[in-house]
C-alpha cells in the first residue's frame, strides 16, 4: 500500500478493458488469420503487425487499407469485405477471462460502483463487453472519444471518478499495463493492481509501482475484503 497516504475504505473499482477483463490479443490475432485467409495469402503474422503500428489507433480499419494497398489488393469492394470479416471474426473470438463474471457479480453485490476506462471507442467497447456479458456489472463506461485523451493520460481516469461520484482514495485501478494505468493511478492518489494475467508487455516503467500485483482478477475480492477488515 501506499505509505503515508491517508485513504478511504474502498467504494469503486476502475477496470481497463482489454487484456484485463477481456482477452483481446488472441482474438486480434485470429481475426487478422481469417482475413488473410480470405484474401489468399499466408497466415504469417504481418497483418496482425500492420495493427501493432503506432500509426494508427490499435483498432484503426486504416491498417487494413495499408496492407491491402501494400499488397497490390485495392479497388472495388475488398477492402469493405476484410474490416467486415475481421470485425465479426475478432468479435466471435473474444472471451471474458476466467473468473471475471463471478468477479464482477460479486463486487456489485457488495456495492462497489465499477466503471471501465479503455482505449477504445465507444461501439467496440460496448460490443465486446455485450458480446462476454459484462456489460451488465458495468455502471460507467469510459472510452477514447469522451475526452479526446487515451492512457496514461490521466482525463479519462479523471472523468470516471466524476461519473462515479467517487474520490481518488476510495477507488482502486485495476489493469494490465504499468504505464497506461498503473502510472496515472499513482499519479492521481488511487490504489493500483496490476492485473500481470493479462500483461503482454511485461516490464518497467518509470514511476509505475502497483500497491498489488494479481494473477488473477478473482484476487481483487480479497483485496477489499482485507480492506473492509482493517
Amino acid at each position: 500500500m501506499k505509505t503515508g497516504s491517508t485513504r478511504l475504505p474502498f467504494r469503486a473499482i476502475i477496470f481497463d478493458l482489454d487484456n484485463t477483463l477481456v482477452e483481446l490479443v488472441d482474438a486480434k490475432r485470429h481475426a487478422c488469420g481469417v482475413v488473410t485467409r480470405f484474401i489468399g495469402l499466408e497466415d504469417n503474422g504481418e497483418l496482425f503487425e500492420y495493427f501493432r503500428r503506432s500509426v494508427h489507433h490499435f483498432e484503426s480499419h486504416e491498417h487494413m487499407r495499408d496492407y491491402l494497398a501494400d499488397h497490390g489488393l485495392i479497388g472495388g469492394d475488398l477492402f469493405l469485405r476484410c474490416t467486415h470479416i475481421h470485425d465479426e471474426a475478432k468479435l466471435d473470438h473474444v472471451h471474458a477471462y476466467d473468473g471475471v463474471p463471478e468477479t464482477l457479480a460479486d463486487l456489485r453485490e457488495r456495492g462497489f460502483r465499477l466503471a471501465v476506462v479503455t482505449d477504445a471507442y465507444m461501439e467496440g467497447a460496448r460490443a465486446r463487453l455485450e458480446r462476454t456479458g459484462l456489460l451488465y456489472y458495468v455502471d460507467q463506461l469510459v472510452t477514447t472519444e469522451m475526452t479526446g485523451r487515451k492512457k496514461p493520460d490521466p482525463s479519462p481516469f479523471l472523468l470516471a471518478l466524476e461519473l462515479l461520484k467517487v474520490l481518488p482514495e476510495e477507488t482502486i485501478i485495476v489493469g494490465d499495463s504499468l504505464r497506461r494505468e498503473i502510472a496515472p493511478g499513482n499519479q492521481l492518489g488511487i490504489v493500483t493492481a496490476h492485473a500481470m494475467y493479462g500483461d503482454r508487455n511485461l516490464g518497467s516503467a518509470d514511476g509505475a509501482t502497483p500497491d498489488y500485483v494479481l494473477t488473477d482478477i478473482r484476487e481483487i475480492i480479497t483485496i477489499v475484503d482485507s480492506d473492509r477488515l482493517s
